[in-house]
This record gives structure tokens, C-alpha cells and sequence, in this order.
């Protein structure tokens, strides 16, 4: 009988690592244990163990999942139920690293509940194991909910980990050992890293003294030091920099030795950034170039990166603008690097925490540009080169772009993406170990040729001189412009406040103009007039008699100058102006900008006539109206029927049929969520007429609570249960909080589901997983489906993002509430028009100005036309 420890079988895979029989053969090894079924369970479990955890876990984490499974079903056979949960932990985690945060906290709870088994066992050993196992799997959720940004349900669960440690050392007694000491330590400077996030100092300065007075307890240097860390960054937050650079010295004299020169280098650079804050540029000077040698040494990209910055801030103080463009190119040209390696291997959620990382540095170069752009124009086509390029990367998906290659039939194109994958993988690796990359980099740079060749899909996702002014520019014609709108905090300049400019393109100009527009407390200010949103919109726009300048002088007036009697505007919103109805805006005589202007709504400028205006070919066009959400009668239900979208969409349908435009309608328990995702894939219009949903971020909800209860409360009265509040109400995952209602949504507000049963909940992030590229046109006639959460540079995080991720070419959204009647008015007349001109622009220019003659904006201003 074979008798194993993890320890033998990791020295067994390494010496077969290094020897001629190679890795792979050592896994098969391994894999002939685990199947070999005269080999003893507690063996065969330690080798799946090994297989997930050591070989697996962060080179392959889908393998890693995999054996995971594999070692909690064989564990659970034989009613080993420590491995079991072992099994689910790892599970988890590899859930985890992939992004899948939902199915990573779903299978801690499986851990946990197992754990629970153990805990209430008769076997003292076993029951020792339980508690530890729960403690260990709340704190692994909180560390998920840390991940996602939800740093409410994190604490609480660091809290719950704590809670069962120190059950644990109640049980031990006398035998309790450092290991549930370090326990309750890890969770206070977990804790007081939710609250440095949450901006949460004071909470932040207790937990992590809390963490550092048991550190020193236990004599672990190592994160005493990385308690004193946090305490710096706290004290350099409150302003008091006497105590950040206390505690950053005391940092140092912990680690000073250590071989992790680019933590040196980190605490250095932060060193360097209180001496800047004081004003004592030249120690902050000497600090930083320490910093940056040793990041050059190490050839830490990200190091580098922070210390050119760093150093650009410095120079751009003591007025030398030579060095300091320098220093900020390179921090840029760090940036753009990491993200061409990095962006097309990530997870959403990945791509999303790696341009939150970078932003600062694309701040600076737009900070700078702006306070240089008379004595180097040039500049702002760097920031709009920067800017658009941003803004467009996350909504070009790599899921897209996989699932058109892989949807062809040809194998050749396939095999390559493939391989193209693997090597940016092996590329992205290396590039983050600091190891040279020219060869992959030479490597990837043919299969991307190759590909080009191969699939117009990868030329438009490869195409990067689509982001240089001058080619937007070819394609304008005299009377039009391009306006580019962006926002951006300096982080040592504007304070708390997002400075909101514009990028300019003229057909005839030398450069982009940069102009200054407000920053973001006038744009809230403007935009927030309070009240119902009737009263709320009336306040913004006005009325069809009487206009309101405010929101006009802020975003539009300053660019009046600039556009030179231009008839059309293409432009491109972002973070709040993302709320603004363009169209509404009226000018100081009166005028709707809609009635003086061709105003044209784009994701990206870079994108204007890249593509003739679709007209409407002959396709298919798929309704959905007077859908039966469920439970109807119940006092409980969330969602109510609306009698005014069936008589919308059944007037629509005469409609199509009228002009022999093939359709599909379907309504009450019909209009279901399998039937949409199979049909919409096929057709070219796509109508919704709904109930649309949008949850604000759950960060933000916490913060407006003033206690638990009151939340709880709250989400009752609401009608939701606990499933459906962390579904879609408390998800991290703005795509999840943001969806269209189908028939029997009411059900999972109320009870669970079977698994693989749909919910009716169309979700954004359901969406985006879907091949629409044949939809011309989705008209989503629903309330606020143009909202979503304003998310760094990429725009709403909602239904518009979803849609055009899964390839979209037009949408109709809505900003606020619509009315039903104004509402199936607008649809009825927008059909008619777009049936006959076949032009989807033209016919809502001229439904705009239809219903401008008759309503108030309130009325018909909601509605956007996004290409």
C-alpha cells in the first residue's frame, strides 16, 4: 500500500521537473495515482490536492477547479469531510483568480457548511477542525467581498471570522496556540484594509494598531512592518505628516535587510510623496531617485511607473517642463505597455482594477496638457489619443472578439487565436517577473499579423491608429466636429474634485482645443435640482415654454466658440454627462440644441463614419410587450404589469406588418428569457418594451444607511428576498445590478430557484455574453435603461455597455422614467418614420422634433440614441 505526504509527492514532481522525464510526465504520474483505485483514499486525496493547489491553481486555474471537484467528490464518498471542504475551498479560490466572484463565495458556503458538520462532531479533534475551517472560510469570503469592492459585507464577514477564532481559543484553553493569535490579527489589518479603501481613516488607524500590537506580540516583523505601512498611509491621508514619516522610517528599520528590495522601493517612493506634500521637493526628489534606481534595477515596471510620476509631479513644481514631460512619458509609456499585454488575457473584473490602478498617471498627462496646451499643442493629441483609446478598450471585448473567431468555421483562424492566447499569456507572465519579453513580444507580434490576415473581427480589435486625432479628423466634413468629453482628478492638484473638460476636433484645425467646462459638484449640483423626476427634469430642462440655462452654461456654452457655425456634432460623454440629455439643453434665445445642431450620440469618436448610417436592411424584428411577470396578484410583487406596453408593442406590430417588415411578437408568459436569447441572436431590430431596473452601487447604498436594520429594512419593504437582494440589489457586479424584467421575474424575489432554471431577470451581464452583432437596432422602451454606474473611463456599467459588448450597432435608451402613453406615442412615431426612410438616425431626429411641438422635454427628452 502506497503511503503519501504532500511533501514527498511536491519533492517528487519537482525532481521530475528538473529531470528528462519533464513536467507533463510527473502530472501523469500523478494522474495515474488518482485513478488507480487500489491505491489507498487518504493517498489518492493528498494527489489531488497537490494537483490543484501545486500544480495547477495559478498556472491553470480551470484544471485547478477541476481537481478540486474531483477531490470533493471522492472525499464526500468516503465521508472524509475534512476533505471535502478542502475540496470547495479550493474550488473557491480558483473561482476566484478566474473572476467568477458569485460561484466563489457560493462554494465557501458549501466549505463552510461542512465545516459545520465537523464542528458539531463527537470527536474533539474534528470538532477543533470545524470551527477553525468556519473561521477560514468566512474570512476567504471576506477577502472575495474585498475583491469586488464590497467592502461592507467584507467587514462583516472578517468579523464573523474573528468571532469563531475566538470561539476556537475558548475550546483550546491552555492549548491554544500563535496561530489563533496571528488569526485575529490578519482579520484587524484585513479590516483596516477595507477601511483605508472606504476612506474610512479613523476606523482604519484602530484596526490596524489592533493588528500591530498582536504582531508585536508574536515577534512577526515582517507584518509589523506592514501594519506600519498602512499606518503611514493613514496618517498621510489625515495631513499629519510628521507621524506618516515616523511610521514609514519604522517600516524601513523592519525590513531594511530584507531581499524584497521593491517593497524598499515602494516605502521609498511613499517617503517621497509625503516630503512632496510638504513642500520639500528636494527631499522628495532624493527619496524618489532612490526609489527609481532600485525599480530600475529590479526592472519593476510598476515601480518605475509610480517613481516617474513621482518625479514628474516634482519637476512640473520647481517649474522644469523638460524633465517633467519626460518622466510622465515614461510613466505613460509604462502604462500603455501593461495594458497591451495585460488587457486581452484579463477577466472583466481584472481589466476593470487594472485601469483603476493606471488612472492616476493618464490624470497627470491630462492635467499637464491642459496647463501646457498654449506652449505644447501637440500634447493634446497625446490625450486624446490616451483617452479614447481607454475609453474604448474595455467595451471592445476579448469575449466578443473569442466568441466571432470560434463561431467561424475556420479551424486554421481558431488554432491561432488559440496559440495567440497562450503566448500573450506567457508573455503577460514574464513581463510581470520583470523578465525580457522581446522574443514572445516578436512572437505575438507575427500570430497578430497572421490573425489580421485571417478574421476581420481581429483587425478591428488590433486596429490602435484608430486612436490618433488625425484619422478622426480625415473623416469629418466642413460643418462637422467631434467632441470628445472627458473627466479627471489630479490626485496633488483637484483635490476631491473630477475637473470635466473637452477635446475638440474640427475638420480644419491644426490641433484638438481643450477646453475647461465645471468640475463635478456644479455638473451634481446642476443635475439634482430634487423633487420626483418630473419635478426633477422640469427643474433641469424646463418646460416647452420656458427654458432653464444652468446645465447649458456649465457643459455647453463654454464650446459655443469653437464649433464655427458646425450643423453636426458627434460627441462622446462620459462619467456624468452620461446623464445629460443633450437634445434638452436649450441656448440663452431659447433654442433647443436639438433644433440647432445634428447631434449625434457615440461611445467613442474614434468610431464616426467608420461605417455608413445603417439603414434598416430586411431582417427580422423581435417585440416584447405585455409580459406576464407572475404572481400578478400577489401583495408581495415587485414587478407589475403594464398595460401600456402591450398595447405599444401590438400597435408596433401592425406596424411592421403593415409595411411587410417580417416580425415576432410575444407577450405575457410567452415573452419569456430562453425565447429572447435564442431569437434575438437572429434579428436586426429588437424591441423591448418593459420594465428596465438599475441598483446603485451597494458601497454607496451602505453609506447612505445609518444602521444594519435600517437596511434590512429597507430591502424588505422592497419585496426581495435574500437571494435576489445579493443577485441583483447587492451585487458587486454593476453588469448583474442593471437588467431588462421577461415573464415570471416575480418568482425569484420570492423563492429560490432550481439550478439552470432561468429567472426571467435578463441581466446586463447575461447580455453581454450574447452574439447580437446582427441587431442594427435595439429600442429598449423601458425605465432608466440608459443608466448604470458611472465607472472610470469606460462609461455606464449597465444595459448600453451590455448591448454594445455584444455587438450592437444602434440603441435607444432611456434616462428617467417614461410615461406610457407619451412614451408608445414616441415608438409609434419613431417606427413610422424609420419604416419609410429606412435611415435610424434620421427617423429619431425627427421624432425628437415631432414631440418637441407638443410636450415638454419631461415627455420625450429621456429617450438617447447611442451608436
Amino acid at each position: 500500500m502506497w503511503n503519501f505526504s504532500k511533501a514527498i509527492l511536491l519533492a517528487f514532481i519537482f525532481n521530475c521537473c528538473s529531470a528528462t522525464i519533464g513536467k507533463s510526465q510527473s502530472v501523469d504520474s500523478l494522474l495515474r495515482i488518482v485513478h488507480n483505485d487500489a491505491i489507498a483514499v487518504d493517498d489518492r486525496l493528498v494527489t489531488y490536492d497537490v494537483l490543484a493547489w501545486d500544480v495547477y491553481m495559478y498556472y491553470k486555474p480551470d484544471s485547478a477547479y477541476y481537481y478540486g471537484g474531483e477531490l470533493a467528490v471522492l472525499a464526500k464518498q468516503h465521508n472524509k469531510l475534512f476533505q471535502e471542504a478542502n475540496g470547495y475551498s479550493i474550488q473557491a479560490v480558483a473561482m476566484k483568480i478566474l473572476g467568477n466572484y458569485p460561484r466563489a463565495l457560493e462554494l465557501q458556503d458549501y466549505c463552510f457548511k461542512v465545516h459545520s458538520q465537523l464542528e458539531n462532531s463527537s470527536d474533539s479533534l474534528s470538532r477543533i477542525r470545524g470551527i477553525a475551517g468556519k473561521s477560514s472560510a468566512v474570512g476567504n469570503k471576506g477577502n472575495i467581498y474585498r475583491n469586488m469592492g464590497d467592502y461592507e459585507q467584507a467587514l462583516k464577514c472578517y468579523r464573523e471570522s474573528m468571532k469563531y477564532t475566538e470561539q476556537l481559543k475558548k475550546e483550546l484553553g491552555d492549548k491554544s496556540t500563535p496561530r489563533q493569535k496571528m488569526a485575529i490579527a490578519n482579520g484587524h489589518i484585513n479590516m483596516g484594509a477595507c477601511y483605508i479603501y472606504q476612506k474610512k481613516w479613523d476606523e482604519a488607524f484602530t484596526s490596524n494598531s489592533k493588528a500591530l500590537e498582536l504582531f508585536i506580540e508574536l515577534k512577526d516583523e515582517n507584518a509589523q512592518s506592514s501594519a506600519y505601512r498602512n499606518l503611514g498611509m493613514i496618517a498621510d491621508s489625515r495631513g499629519d505628516f510628521a507621524s506618516s514619516l515616523a511610521y514609514y522610517e519604522k517600516c524601513l528599520s523592519l525590513r531594511r535587510n530584507e531581499k524584497d528590495k521593491t517593497h524598499l522601493a515602494s516605502v521609498y517612493n511613499s517617503l517621497a510623496v509625503v516630503y512632496f506634500k510638504m513642500g520639500e521637493y528636494d527631499k522628495s526628489l532624493e527619496w524618489n531617485l532612490k526609489s527609481l534606481e532600485i525599480a530600475k534595477e529590479l526592472k519593476a515596471p510598476i515601480a518605475i511607473r509610480d517613481a516617474s510620476e513621482t518625479c514628474y509631479h516634482i519637476y512640473r513644481q520647481k517649474g522644469d517642463w523638460e524633465k517633467a514631460n519626460s518622466y510622465l512619458s515614461d510613466a505613460i509609456s509604462i502604462n500603455d505597455k501593461m495594458l497591451e499585454i495585460n488587457f486581452p488575457i484579463l477577466s472583466e473584473k481584472e481589466k476593470e482594477m487594472l485601469f483603476s490602478m493606471m488612472f492616476p498617471e493618464y490624470a497627470s498627462l491630462y492635467s499637464y496638457a491642459f496647463f501646457r496646451k498654449e506652449q505644447e499643442p501637440q500634447l493634446i493629441g497625446r490625450v486624446y489619443s490616451a483617452l479614447t483609446r481607454n475609453k474604448g478598450m474595455m467595451l471592445r471585448s476579448t469575449s466578443a472578439l473569442s466568441h466571432a473567431i470560434n463561431s467561424s468555421d475556420n479551424d486554421t483562424l481558431k488554432l491561432k487565436y488559440a496559440q495567440w492566447l497562450d503566448k500573450r499569456s506567457a508573455m503577460a507572465e514574464q513581463y510581470n517577473n520583470n523578465e525580457n519579453t522581446a522574443k514572445a513580444e516578436e512572437e505575438v507580434n507575427q500570430l497578430e499579423k497572421e490573425l489580421v490576415q485571417l478574421s476581420a473581427a481581429f483587425m478591428e480589435f488590433d486596429n490602435r491608429d484608430q486612436y490618433q486625432w488625425q484619422q478622426v479628423q480625415k473623416r469629418l466634413s466642413p460643418g462637422e466636429v467631434a467632441i470628445e468629453f472627458m473627466s479627471y482628478r489630479d490626485r496633488y492638484l483637484d483635490q476631491e474634485q473630477d475637473q470635466y473638460m473637452a477635446l475638440i476636433i474640427r475638420h480644419d484645425a491644426k490641433f484638438p482645443e481643450m477646453v475647461q467646462l465645471c468640475n463635478e459638484q456644479q455638473l451634481m449640483e446642476a443635475l439634482n435640482t430634487g423633487g420626483a423626476d418630473f419635478d426633477r427634469v422640469k427643474g433641469v430642462y424646463g418646460t416647452q415654454r420656458s427654458g432653464t440655462n444652468a446645465l447649458y452654461d456649465l457643459i455647453w456654452k463654454p464650446l459655443e466658440q469653437h464649433l464655427h457655425h458646425s450643423q453636426t456634432i458627434f460627441y462622446s460623454p462620459e462619467g456624468l454627462l452620461h446623464k445629460v440629455s443633450f437634445a434638452a439643453l436649450r441656448d440663452p434665445s431659447g433654442i433647443w440644441l436639438s433644433k440647432k445642431y445634428q447631434l449625434r450620440c457615440v461611445s467613442n469618436t474614434t468610431t464616426i463614419k467608420q461605417h455608413a448610417d445603417p439603414s434598416l436592411s430586411k431582417g427580422k424584428a423581435l417585440l416584447y410587450g405585455g409580459i406576464d411577470y407572475g404572481m400578478s396578484t400577489s401583495s408581495n410583487a415587485v414587478w407589475n404589469y403594464l398595460p401600456g406596453t402591450k398595447a405599444e408593442a401590438e400597435s408596433l406590430t401592425r406596424i411592421f406588418r403593415s409595411k411587410k417588415f417580417p416580425v415576432d411578437y410575444y407577450d405575457s408568459t410567452r415573452a419569456d428569457e430562453s425565447v429572447f436569447k435564442s431569437l434575438s441572436t437572429q434579428s436586426s431590430l429588437i424591441h423591448l418594451a418593459t420594465h428596465g431596473f438599475f441598483f446603485p452601487d451597494p458601497a454607496m447604498y451602505y453609506a447612505e444607511q445609518k444602521a444594519e436594520t435600517e437596511v434590512q429594512e429597507d430591502l424588505s419593504f422592497r419585496g426581495a428576498k435574500a437571494n435576489a437582494e445579493f443577485k441583483f440589489m447587492l451585487n458587486a457586479n454593476p453588469l448583474m445590478r442593471s437588467g431588462i424584467v421577461l415573464a415570471g421575474a416575480n418568482k425569484v424575489w420570492q423563492e429560490e430557484l432550481a439550478p439552470g432554471e432561468e429567472d426571467g431577470v435578463l441581466t446586463a451581464l447575461e447580455i453581454s455574453s450574447l452574439d447580437l452583432r446582427k441587431a442594427q437596432l435595439v429600442v429598449l422602451s423601458a425605465c432608466e435603461t440608459g443608466l448604470g454606474d458611472i465607472r472610470g473611463k469606460d462609461g455606464v456599467y449597465g444595459l448600453q455597455r451590455a448591448f454594445k459588448m455584444a455587438g450592437v450597432q444602434y440603441m435607444m435608451l432611456s434616462l428617467w422614467e417614461v410615461p406610457d402613453k407619451e412614451t408608445a406615442e414616441f415608438m409609434e412615431l419613431f417606427y413610422a418614420n424609420l419604416l419609410k426612410s429606412k435611415n435610424i438616425q434620421d427617423a429619431f431626429n425627427k421624432t425628437q422634433h415631432k414631440m418637441q411641438q407638443k410636450y415638454d422635454p419631461y415627455f420625450w427628452a429621456a429617450f438617447v440614441l447611442l451608436y
